[in-house]
């Protein structure tokens, strides 16, 4: 079966246009309006603000008189991280660091 010119060049760019479509469908990442995070096994309100003991600081070589919040420990009760508090506003509530955004200048 023999197709003529005049129809298999504009089959062949339709094809093309076809695959092409689906193929930007399929990789590239889907806007759905909201940013996607990852689900959290715990709430901010079950945790509540906790600094660190003055042995704590010495421990990690911070001065006494600093104010040090405690963002998580590790199953042992190991501090894994904390914020030196330099200002109130510094303070996250329910001791989780938010998820980070852009910030606009």
């Amino acid at each position: 079966m023999q197709i003529s010119k005049k129809y298999l060049w504009p089959a062949i760019i339709v094809l093309l246009l076809l695959v092409a479509a689906a193929a930007a469908y399929f990789w590239w990442p889907q806007k759905t309006g909201e940013t996607a995070q990852p689900p959290s096994t715990e709430s901010a309100i079950d945790k509540p603000v906790v600094f660190m003991e003055t042995a704590e600081k010495q421990a990690l070589g911070l001065q006494p008189e600093t104010k040090v919040q405690i963002l998580g420990r590790d199953e042992n009760g190991e501090i894994i991280s904390y914020k030196i508090i330099r200002a109130d506003e510094d303070i996250l509530e329910g001791g989780i660091v938010p998820p980070s955004q852009p910030q606009a200048h």
